[in-house]
């Protein structure tokens, strides 16, 4: 018999992304070890999948959380994330940078480059690299959406084809070897998908609790990836099933 109702669970991942093994200890006023039973059992029926330090859903989610809570959640990590993913940006390049809270330290990470240009459907992002000498940013023009501040549309779609991008940083909603890269958001999806098919260098930028989760909209399958750049408390197995694809995998290494 299990001490954690799924309906708690799901309220809980729906609202943090994921659930930390000592929040569920205080919350059911249960031991570490019976927590841990009980989510090897849930894993065993499909319904989450175990992570370092707690869990997250494997069925898809049609919420996202709030901009800005996302933009705190696993801060240390993406920060991390965002300094080995920029180096990956060559000097010359030209990128499509996807809004989100990752890719927001992508950018943070890269105003040392120099003639590199920057097309991004992220109002944050504009911000951030506005004032940068050696970097040409546009922002596609189209709907903004409430919150993450992220254009999409017929608008954007077709602002896309004045530029030829050579590689695609993408932040993800959800990431798994067998449903490839994924998000919550359709048309934000749809802008991927559509630079995704031309360029010869993705990266996708994710911390781990991104891994192993599903989301609604799918943007393509994982062996599409040049680069998946994530962090230590992503599981190593999970991390192996990418390498095995050929996708070279960067762990951001946490102290």
């Amino acid at each position: 018999m299990l001490h954690i109702r799924r309906e708690t669970i799901k309220e809980m991942i729906a609202h943090d992304g994921s659930v930390n093994v000592q929040n569920l200890v205080k919350r059911f006023d249960v031991s570490v070890e019976t927590i841990r039973r009980d989510l090897e059992a849930l894993e065993k029926e499909g319904f989450l999948k175990r992570v370092y330090g707690g869990a997250v859903l494997t069925r898809p989610t049609v919420t996202e959380p709030a901009y800005f809570w996302r933009k705190e959640h696993n801060q240390r990590e993406k920060v991390s994330i965002g300094e080995i993913a920029a180096g990956l940006i060559e000097d010359g390049d030209t990128v499509f940078l996807s809004y989100g809270t990752t890719t927001l330290e992508v950018a943070r990470h890269m105003k040392y480059k120099k003639n590199v240009t920057v097309i991004t459907n992220s109002v944050f992002i504009v911000m951030e690299l506005a004032n940068c000498r050696d970097i040409t940013t546009y922002c596609l023009g189209g709907r903004v959406r409430e919150g993450d501040m992220s254009t999409s549309g017929a608008l954007a779609e077709q602002n896309m084809r004045f530029f030829n991008v050579n590689k695609v940083i993408a932040g993800v909603g959800g990431i798994t070897p067998e449903l490839g890269l994924m998000d919550t958001q359709m048309d934000e999806s749809g802008l991927l998908q559509a630079y995704i098919n031309t360029v010869g260098c993705i990266i996708a930028v994710c911390d781990h609790s991104k891994l192993g989760n599903v989301a609604t909209y799918n943007i393509c399958p994982a062996n599409k990836l040049t680069h998946l750049v994530t962090d230590s408390g992503s599981p190593r197995g999970d991390l192996d099933a990418y390498r095995a694809m050929g996708i070279s995998v960067h762990v951001a290494q946490l102290d």
